[in-house]
């Protein structure tokens, strides 16, 4: 399964092209941050011509969140309770019997919203922890991998992303990429594999781009 991870950042006047750009990767999922709400109908043309169905939620009054998927989902739904309640997540029953996750956490720009990122990680963990299914998700998680509280996260959820540290690629800012906020990544029955940045697409964010896939006994 193929997965590319964008914010597209809500001020980018290019965001239908930073679209396109994403489609080039020929992934069967693409989870959008910052999706403009007014974007959205030319947006969802685009995906159905190439063969995906969008879901969506607003995230704030001009923007969404989005996952557009090419692998049919049999159910999806909106996680905007509690500390999700100002930033809705998706989650998606994939017919191939994965669980997904689109994430795009608060930033931790004051202590209220630091303490609330916290709160949203621990309530996605147990969503996780609890989940029958195998897990994948990505986005736009404000973390940066080596925080302590991301750390924590990634040990509840017997998260896995890429085994070697060079393909954690630095994703914000854009122009001298220093962090890496976004990430996609899969609970233990999975693998991430070929994760890999992508190149300017006029956001102030990098895209990234993998495969997951099932773990075999030999892995």
């Amino acid at each position: 399964m193929q997965i590319v991870a964008a914010n597209l950042w809500d001020i980018n006047p290019m965001q239908l092209e930073a679209i396109r750009k994403c489609l080039k990767y020929e992934p069967d999922i693409i989870v959008l941050s910052e999706l403009q709400n007014s974007c959205i109908p030319a947006a969802e043309k685009l995906f159905a011509s190439e063969g995906y169905t969008l879901t969506h939620t607003r995230a704030r009054r001009l923007m969404s969140l989005g996952v557009a998927s090419r692998i049919p989902a049999s159910h999806s739904e909106v996680l905007n309770q509690g500390p999700f309640n100002r930033r809705p997540q998706l989650k998606l029953q994939l017919e191939n019997g994965i669980t997904f996750f689109g994430i795009h956490l608060d930033a931790p720009l004051s202590p209220r919203r630091y303490k609330r990122r916290q709160q949203q990680l621990s309530l996605l963990a147990k969503f996780i922890t609890h989940s029958q299914a195998p897990v994948a998700l990505a986005g736009d998680f404000n973390s940066y991998f080596h925080e302590s509280i991301f750390q924590a996260f990634m040990t509840q959820i017997g998260g896995q992303q890429h085994d070697e540290p060079q393909q954690r690629p630095h994703t914000w800012p854009s122009l001298l990429p220093l962090f890496q906020i976004d990430h996609i990544l899969c609970s233990q029955q999975l693998r991430v594999t070929q994760l890999q940045r992508g190149n300017f697409n006029g956001s102030d964010h990098l895209l990234i781009y993998a495969c997951v896939n099932f773990r075999t006994n030999k892995q």
